[in-house]
């Protein structure tokens, strides 16, 4: 039997600043995480839509 997999209606997003987050590229928790850094300063964001 296969089972179907719907998709919530709505798109959730959660922003947290991080006061200092030092190296942001270590903050990655694996490969598929993605990161916009430039002059060490940038945002990095991970999961799934």
């Amino acid at each position: 039997m296969k089972l179907a997999v719907t998709a919530p209606d709505r798109l959730a997003v959660r922003t947290v600043p991080v006061p200092d987050p030092g190296d942001l590229l270590a903050r990655l928790p694996h490969p598929s995480a993605l990161a916009w850094i430039r002059h060490g300063e940038g945002i990095v964001g991970w999961g799934e839509a």
